[in-house]
């Protein structure tokens, strides 16, 4: 940790050590990044994009705490070359490519769940081809638990924002997406159908 002592006290048995910086804020700065990542406004996930390229990449100074730093420089492809980040069809495949990074799952998926439900077509096409993309790869590989904790977010999401039709109207629409495709299966048969039921309530 950075730490800062308070000198406004004379003694120094009083002095108390003040963090400015440390693994928690850094985690949460970077789960607010990648969340805007996803989002559906193309100036949001330039600025976003930008943000992270420099916090991972900056070495004067070098930004300290990041947590899984190589995993997310790989998965995003971060220095490679240049990277249009307002551009949903090179984002949105290189963000589900960290979904599954640790600490970043929900961040990650409850960004794109804006986007994949939105208006605006490129980006609800796009967003919306890389979660199915997503999806088709974890059945391949088994992760059947990834797609039950993607059930998980979605909850979640309706929970915390029920009131809000920012939120909750693209969830409904990203819902319909997947169950119209077929994406939905595991959420509706496994857990003894736990999901729909929770939905439900």
């Amino acid at each position: 940790r950075f730490l800062f002592y308070d000198i406004s006290i004379p003694s120094e048995k009083c002095l108390v050590p003040l963090t400015y910086f440390d693994e928690g804020l850094c985690s949460s700065i970077m789960c607010v990044l990648l969340k805007q990542l996803g989002e559906k406004l193309d100036a949001v996930r330039c600025q976003a994009g930008e943000c992270i390229e420099r916090l991972l990449t900056a070495q004067s100074p070098r930004v300290p705490f990041v947590s899984h730093r190589n995993m997310l420089v790989k998965a995003l492809c971060v220095g490679e070359h240049s990277t249009n980040w307002s551009n949903p069809a090179v984002t949105f495949p290189l963000l589900m490519r960290a979904v599954n990074i640790d600490g970043f799952f929900s961040p990650i998926l409850e960004g794109i769940v804006v986007s994949v439900g939105g208006l605006t077509e490129s980006v609800s096409k796009n967003s919306t081809a890389s979660l199915f993309e997503w999806i088709r790869v974890c059945r391949q590989l088994k992760a059947t638990q990834k797609i039950l904790q993607m059930g998980e977010v979605f909850l979640g999401l309706f929970r915390r924002f029920k009131r809000n039709g920012r939120v909750l109207l693209p969830l409904l629409s990203t819902l319909d997406k997947l169950l119209s495709h077929g994406y939905l299966e595991e959420l509706l048969t496994l857990n003894n159908g736990n999901f729909i039921r929770i939905l439900m309530t």
